[in-house]
């Protein structure tokens, strides 16, 4: 084989070796600093909000299965669910209000939508 040719297939092959690991390299999530921990207020604060959303879900739930089943009147039921409804946004307000912890996959899911331009979003599954 003469120099010149080897030096062309030396090249498409380099060349194709770049284009085929580009993709891979190219996607690379850049290093991010890992967040703060958060105090110990701010943790047993967020367990606390966490139990009470809990304990409102399961509440409201409660109550509609009640309702549909007929054991709570129609006004006692609008009455008390829109109380657990606003004292469950309440719980969610507060929640939003606190440090991210950092380590929660649907907040990064959040937080890398949110970082994305409106017309770029790709449709959910």
């Amino acid at each position: 084989m003469q120099v010149p040719t080897l030096l062309a297939v030396l090249a498409a092959v380099l060349l194709s070796l770049a284009y085929v690991i580009r993709p891979v390299v190219a996607h690379r999530a850049p290093a991010e600093r890992p967040p703060a921990p958060l105090s110990s207020t701010d943790l047993r604060r967020r367990a606390v909000l966490l139990a009470d959303r809990g304990r409102l879900y399961t509440a409201i739930r409660v109550l509609d299965a009640d309702h549909r089943a007929g054991k709570v009147s129609l006004e006692l039921y609008r009455a008390r669910r829109r109380a657990l409804v606003e004292e469950a946004v309440q719980v969610l307000i507060d929640l939003d209000a606190l440090p991210d912890p950092g380590n929660d996959p649907i907040e990064a899911a959040v937080r890398a939508l949110r970082a994305t331009p409106p017309g770029v979003r790709e449709p959910g599954p």
